[in-house]
């Protein structure tokens, strides 16, 4: 054959005719670029050799220029030509003098994205894993509607002006088309080549024309009709990609072919399930690594961890709680117009917005979390940004955004975010786990949701969302929600009403609950507890579908849980400290299936998350768009005896009952800090402490004690424990319940030791620091170095996709 050539960024290889060479010696390729097939001419390469600047290829000409490329993210990509958009319609022409304008022509219907059907392709060799998308054709965009033609003008006392002519029809947008039958011979024995599949996008249907204008002095009160929409395509079949993996040598004496049959024989099961699970492994790390070269470069600049994943289990075997608490757990948001956006209407060009999706990864006893996402425009396969961010905590919070965006440019176009989940164990223990959402941000111009409505949770001054558990609320405490016989020994039963309603599209008709993530709530950046189902079907009695009379009424989509979440988990997993207060953020998304006028089906992603501040913009608990925020979520528990002697900073001491914002008091550590707010409530048992020299103290079982061992629950003390006091180390002597039923005191001094009746005891923010994990261990060697590798690839996606 004796043909060579380079493929880079600059200058990709497109086979788009039956004239262009199908058959290649070696391709020097460059990360970056890509070949796109567009034609039924099978492609055979014998040698693609990964290219790095300095190998002599021949750099191919093309009439390419910038604004054709695309931003496929993917080597090798099949697809045949998208669908020729309709033509707008003519517009009516001006009515004469008092004539009637004519009414504008219909848009024409676009044509059907085509397919490739059956196609071939054979790489006999590469130094390197590829990528494939096999992708079906787009349709085309129907025609817009032409404009009807402005009637002519008439006399005052003469001949009345003419009707304006109507707007012509909109045409109806062409069929995604069908996906390829790809299949790939590949020789390459030491690498790999990965293949995702997806339908083409539906041709948008063609805007109605623009009526025209009477004539002056017409005796018609309105001008004439716009004309209406047309339809939606359909979207095409998926293709399949089968690979059929080449031996470079092939068996040439019946002997070797009998000895080679005999070993298959002997371990055909085993070889079957290693080689699927190697294949499947090596697809999910070329999936996981694609951002920064492949597994091939992977391999090289991060080692620690591309070692570790190649040894991780195919399963992993969570570990118990012994609760409804939950240990790991992924989650994404649907993909929504960020804050200040609003999204009614039809939306142009110049409405400039933001699309961001989040996402959310809890893996509890977790050294290090690392979470990439990218969001791509899978109509013109751009990649709008991707995203890397990673946290040494149990929990993490990550968006990936296109900033600053023309939402307009957006309309009928289907988003799609990729998020790649990467944790690691103290014990060097790395795995990875990849979630996606698609969602449709504007479908016409039109925001899929519009009056997303949050009833509960929400906060009667528009602030925090407060709840009671097992007290009441005294004087002017603010209470939203009030729940006895919450609390049973150390178990707490999960009270909180879950109720909303948002409104479709009104080309959009609801069918069923088609996925649901995690409703949890979340404690000190950990997952506390998630709402209890045994399947998700037993969720859909949840939610109702509803639609007012009339063709244009839109459907109501409306939610209603249970206050009682179903669990019951230890009072630990609210707090390791205790005091009078828990702070915790609510999260929940979940997926809609809904079938549009036009017949095609698709998902609407919804997602509900606790901020501590409203949107810019917004107002808490409403949102036109497919997210809504709500308040954070304050519990309040119990606090120290009314008549408890707080230290001041004079030296002095206090009531806590008679104590007010403003007040200075000491701390254990001889500093002095200001009362920033008070709180109080009804408790009907208290811990009361006693020490050796006579100091005696009551105060909430959930309340923390400075003790010799650190900060300590009330509850978890016993007697001869050692607790600090402002006279030294004293022993306890007497630990006992008493009866109490009155009101309890605390105060807000920013996470401050207290002196208490001379013992050492937290204010109530000290109860909202970072919850200790039981049994967290010290990294080891392996894992601080698979760690270290994990955070110099964040950085370098972050460095090559955001420079």
């Amino acid at each position: 054959m004796g043909r060579t050539t380079t493929v880079t960024p600059e200058f990709p290889l497109i086979v788009s005719d039956i004239e262009n060479a199908t058959e290649y010696d070696e391709i020097f390729f460059q990360r970056g670029g890509y070949i796109e097939i567009k034609v039924g001419a099978e492609l055979t390469i014998d040698k693609i050799t990964e290219y790095n600047g300095s190998l002599g290829g021949k750099i191919p000409t093309t009439n390419l220029n910038s604004s054709q490329k695309k931003n496929w993210n993917y080597d090798i990509i099949i697809v045949s030509e998208d669908g020729i958009d309709g033509k707008k319609g003519q517009k009516g022409e001006d009515g004469a003098t008092s004539a009637n304008g004519q009414n504008g022509r219909d848009g024409s219907s676009a044509y059907n994205g085509s397919s490739l059907g059956d196609y071939t392709l054979t790489i006999k060799d590469s130094d390197m894993n590829l990528s494939l998308l096999n992708v079906g054709s787009n349709g085309g965009d129907g025609g817009n509607g032409g404009d009807g033609g402005d009637g002519g003008d008439g006399q005052k006392d003469g001949p009345k002006g003419g009707k304006g002519g109507d707007g012509g029809d909109g045409g109806n947008g062409g069929n995604g088309g069908d996906g390829t039958q790809v299949t790939v011979y590949w020789g390459s024995t030491t690498n790999d080549i990965t293949w995702t599949n997806r339908a083409g996008r539906v041709g948008g249907r063609g805007q109605g024309g623009v009526s025209g204008k009477n004539g002056a002095w017409s005796a018609d009160t309105e001008n004439g009709k716009d004309g209406t929409k047309g339809n939606q395509g359909l979207k095409g079949k998926t293709g399949t990609v089968k690979v059929i993996k080449e031996k470079k040598k092939p068996i040439t004496t019946i002997c070797n072919v009998i000895d080679k049959v005999s070993q298959v024989i002997d371990k055909t099961d085993d070889f079957i399930t290693n080689a699927n699970n190697l294949m499947a492994k090596t697809h999910k790390l070329e999936s996981m690594f694609k951002h920064i070269g492949g597994t091939k470069v992977a391999k090289e600049k991060y080692p620690a961890l591309y070692n570790a994943l190649l040894k991780t289990p195919e399963s992993l075997a969570l570990p118990k709680t012994g609760d409804d608490s939950l240990d790991i757990g992924f989650n994404m948001s649907a993909i929504y117009i960020t804050d200040g956006a609003s999204s009614k209407g039809n939306l142009t060009a110049s409405d400039r917005r933001s699309v961001a999706c989040d996402s959310y990864a809890t893996v509890n006893n977790a050294a290090m979390i690392l979470v990439s996402s990218t969001l791509t425009d899978l109509n013109t396969e751009t990649v709008l940004n991707t995203i890397s961010e990673f946290t040494y905590e149990t929990d993490i919070e990550s968006r990936v955004e296109e900033l600053n965006s023309e939402i307009g440019q957006f309309n009928d176009h289907e988003l799609e975010v990729v998020t790649n989940f990467t944790y690691v164990y103290a014990d060097g223990a790395t795995y990875t786990s990849e979630e996606q959402t698609q969602g449709y941000t504007l479908v016409n111009g039109e925001s899929l949701i519009s009056d997303f409505v949050i009833d509960d949770p929400h906060s009667l001054n528009d602030t925090t969302v407060n709840v009671m558990y097992d007290r009441d609320a005294v004087g002017d405490e603010h209470t939203d929600y009030t729940y006895k016989g919450v609390l049973h020994d150390e178990l707490v039963t999960t009270k909180l009403p879950v109720k909303g309603s948002f409104k479709l599209a009104s080309f959009l008709e609801p069918k069923k609950l088609s996925n649901i993530g995690q409703l949890q709530l979340v404690y000190n950046e950990a997952t506390l507890v998630k709402y209890h189902y045994n399947h998700p079907s037993d969720l859909d009695k949840y939610f109702t579908f509803s639609k007012q009379a009339g063709p244009n009424e839109p459907w109501t989509v409306a939610f209603d849980f249970d206050e009682d979440w179903g669990v019951q988990i230890n009072k630990d997993n609210y707090t390791t400290e205790g005091s009078c207060l828990t702070g915790v953020k609510l999260r929940w998304s979940f997926r809609i299936e809904t079938v549009m006028s036009s017949g095609a089906i698709f998902d609407v992603n919804v997602a509900i998350t606790s901020a501590s501040k409203p949107p810019v913009g917004g107002r808490y608990n409403h949102s036109d768009s497919n997210t809504v925020k709500i308040p954070d979520i304050f519990i309040r528990w119990g606090c120290f005896h009314k008549d408890s002697l707080i230290k001041l900073a004079d030296g002095c001491v206090k009531k806590i009952s008679e104590i007010s914002i403003g007040d200075v008091l000491l701390t254990a550590e001889q500093e002095k800090v200001t009362v920033r707010e008070t709180y109080k409530g009804l408790e009907k048992q208290l811990i009361r402490i006693e020490t050796a020299s006579g100091k005696v103290l009551q105060i909430t079982d959930n309340h923390p004690i400075m003790s010799d061992s650190g900060k300590m629950m009330a509850a978890k003390l016993a007697i001869s424990a050692k607790i600090h006091t402002e006279d030294g180390l004293e022993e306890i002597i007497e630990l006992s319940k008493v009866d109490y039923n009155d009101q309890v005191y605390n105060v807000d001094c920013g996470d401050a030791m207290l002196i208490a009746d001379g013992i050492y005891a937290g204010d109530f923010i000290s109860q909202n620091a970072k919850r200790e994990q039981k049994n967290k261990k010290t990294p080891s060697p392996e894992a601080i170095a698979i760690m270290d590798d994990m955070k110099r690839m964040s950085d370098d996606i972050n460095r090559l996709h955001n420079q």
